[in-house]
């Protein structure tokens, strides 16, 4: 994907050897340092201080995360929803067993096949890599229960809201048939990290609600996408 130098709010878009101009959304536009359409801010009038220094390596023209990404280098155990044996181009079940887990309600998507079909969404803005997501199948709570080992660390991942602005996600990770730890997080349709470190798990549950629809996409409802998923098992 590269930019269209004569107009920032399309990009150009390679699929299977041939070269589309897309446009992004309404009010979104292509960042080519990020490879996605990301919303734009209004501009504001307010200057800041000369003193001021940004902690992002992004430009306030966007809205993007300020949580630290686990890099791929130091996660013992990425799940990049890439290397499913017969990954095909439509929505499937993720295997039980896959990376060492049994999934409930969770499906993998191809991003650059759903793109070309139904366009632009959060399923796009959530892909770190390769072509594809994990996500909630029609918007279900997606469950992930080890079964490769006694228990696992949840580390980090990468989300975000598949159509609806303010989307809710709930995630809770159990052991031993009792809550450990529970947080929730307001997503966009925008990539997200997110850091928890959770050890000695058994079971993470992502549970997402509300939200409103986006009216610059096609869709409405409480999906998210998921990718670059890091857990760790015991040694």
């Amino acid at each position: 994907m590269y930019s269209n130098i004569n107009d920032s709010h399309s990009f150009w878009h390679c699929v299977y050897g041939q070269a589309y101009l897309k446009p992004c959304p309404q009010s979104f536009i292509w960042s080519q340092e990020r490879r996605k359409c990301e919303k734009k801010l209004p501009t504001s009038t307010t200057s800041l201080p000369a003193t001021s220094t940004s902690t992002s390596t992004s430009t306030t023209t966007f809205m993007t995360t300020t949580t630290t990404t686990v890099p791929i280098v130091n996660c013992p155990r990425l799940i990049t929803f890439d290397n499913i044996p017969g990954a095909g181009r439509s929505q499937q079940p993720l295997p039980n067993g896959f990376s060492g887990f049994q999934w409930v309600n969770a499906n993998y998507m191809n991003v650059s096949y759903y793109e070309e079909v139904n366009g632009w969404s959060g399923y796009s803005a959530a892909l770190s890599s390769g072509q594809y997501v994990g996500l909630n199948k029609d918007g279900k709570m997606l469950s992930m229960i080890i079964n490769a080992a006694k228990s696992f660390t949840l580390k980090s991942m990468i989300v975000a809201s598949a159509w609806n602005d303010n989307l809710t996600l709930e995630i809770t990770g159990k052991r031993g048939g009792s809550v450990f730890k529970s947080q929730r997080f307001t997503l966009q349709l925008q990539q997200q990290s997110i850091e928890l470190n959770w050890p000695n798990l058994e079971i993470i549950n992502f549970l997402s609600y509300g939200g409103e629809p986006n009216s610059d996409i096609k869709g409405n409802g409480p999906e998210f996408a998921l990718d670059n998923l890091c857990v760790e098992f015991p040694k």
